[in-house]
């Protein structure tokens, strides 16, 4: 056996012949009836809409419609700068009579530095009595776990 002998297992694909007669590949060759993308040589720029105003132009009509409070918030994205944290996070982290507050919150590694709004919630169970600073706290969680 020599190199030049060998075949493949399976046959190899024909190339499909466009543009021949009226059948399924013939007359427009997939290329659609008239317009520009029709032609021979066809090559649009990338963006290219018809003539019309480019991306750039566009811009201005795009973000005029962005109205409303929605748009003006530092991010669509509520959860990259608020987090929920529950009691039972606090209870492996915290001891009994100390401060929690987002500060205190980042130096344990329970928040990242981006999040400025915390809210306590009241999953889980503690024996201890937490004394709570500049977070938000469940009606739940202050009734139980807050040191007056």
């Amino acid at each position: 056996m020599k190199m030049h002998d060998l075949q493949p297992k399976h046959k190899r694909k024909e190339r499909k012949r466009i543009g021949r007669g009226t059948r399924k590949r013939g007359t427009y060759s997939g290329r659609g009836i008239k317009g520009q993308r029709a032609r021979a040589g066809v090559s649009e720029l990338a963006f290219f809409s018809g003539g019309g105003p480019t991306l750039a132009g566009k811009g201005d009509k795009i973000v005029h419609k962005l109205r409303g409070e929605g748009n003006n918030v530092p991010s669509r994205n509520m959860n990259k700068w608020r987090r929920a944290i529950n009691i039972e996070d606090l209870d492996t982290h915290f001891n009994d009579g100390d401060e929690v507050s987002v500060n205190a919150l980042y130096e344990k590694g329970l928040i990242p530095k981006t999040v400025y709004e915390v809210k306590i919630l009241g999953r889980g169970s503690s024996q201890k009595r937490f004394r709570f600073q500049d977070v938000q706290v469940s009606k739940s969680v202050w009734n139980q776990y807050s040191v007056s």
